[in-house]
């Protein structure tokens, strides 16, 4: 991609070819003009904090983990230092460096509540990442205690207690959310995917799937719990109908997993093999697959 002479000195003009080629996935393209403009002469009025962002965004999904946190650490206060400082603690968190993102979020120059929940969510998703799901539990079980009406935290609460096998937990807090948030339709889904997924009450998992359905009718993950509570109450035709709908809409492992297994329990072995293989190719570590590969005593 190139430009005309006069862009060198506007930076409304880097910073869009940054973004047009960024969307084009000319993505180094993209991080040239953005250091251009960050280049530019002290002289020149321009806001720096979106291209540190921009730049460490590329530098995060080119798996440069070091240099993402050098452009975010760069972002100085105002209204991008927030989102600077959650994302160098999940890259910190990817690098394995837990206790150091804790500390960088819990010190974090923030005065509001909403801004002191987004951190609190943030830390949690930092343990969760780090295979420390009872610790995830805890924190999200005080600030719960301190807030027990705090909508941003609760779904998050419920979800740190399904993988701590608290499901009474879990279901209380779905529940009220619910009542706050009566049109939260992953609500809904989640309380009825667990549910399904543990065999109990599997009329009710299904009512609660399909309201959530009504409520977002073009989200995968809730027609992926419909095939899976479908698949539960041994609807292998119905089950393989919505999961196969599913995988189009979002082609995931945990889908995958999923539509494998059904079609696997009909006898296409054949074809759930191939659909299992998709999942890997898609996401190698997913938990699900893994599981489900396990009990079924499937080697791919």
């Amino acid at each position: 991609m190139r430009q005309g002479a006069s862009s060198r000195q506007r930076p409304t003009i880097l910073f869009s070819l940054a973004q047009l080629a960024y969307q084009t996935k000319h993505v180094e393209d993209a991080e040239r003009y953005l250091r251009r403009y960050l280049d530019l002469p002290a002289e020149i009025e321009r806001e720096r904090d979106p291209a540190l962002l921009f730049l460490g965004q590329i530098a995060e999904e080119s798996r440069r983990f070091e240099q993402a946190l050098g452009w975010y650490a760069q972002v100085g206060p105002g209204e991008q230092q927030l989102s600077a400082i959650t994302r160098r603690a999940i890259v910190l968190g990817r690098l394995k460096r837990v206790e150091e993102a804790r500390a960088l979020l819990r010190e974090a120059p923030v005065t509001e509540r909403e801004e002191r929940v987004r951190l609190i969510a943030v830390e949690a998703q930092v343990l969760r990442s780090a295979g420390r799901h009872e610790d995830a539990f805890q924190l999200l079980e005080e600030a719960i205690l301190k807030q027990p009406d705090e909508v941003d935290l609760l779904y998050d609460h419920a979800m740190a207690a399904e993988k701590v096998d608290r499901i009474e937990v879990l279901e209380k807090s779905l529940r009220r959310l619910i009542e706050l948030r009566p049109e939260h339709a992953h609500a809904y889904n989640a309380l009825g995917y667990t549910l399904a997924d543990r065999g109990l009450r599997l009329e009710e998992a299904q009512q609660l799937i399909e309201k959530a359905l009504q409520l977002s009718p073009n989200d995968g993950h809730i027609v992926d719990s419909l095939g899976w509570v479908l698949f539960r109450r041994g609807d292998l035709a119905g089950a393989i109908r919505e999961l196969r709908r599913a995988f189009e809409m979002l082609p995931e492992a945990e889908i995958a997993a999923h539509l494998g297994e059904a079609l696997h329990a009909a006898g296409q072995k054949d074809e759930a093999i191939k659909i299992w293989q998709s999942g890997k190719q898609i996401d190698p570590d997913n938990d699900t697959l893994h599981e489900t590969l396990r009990r079924l005593g499937i080697r791919l």
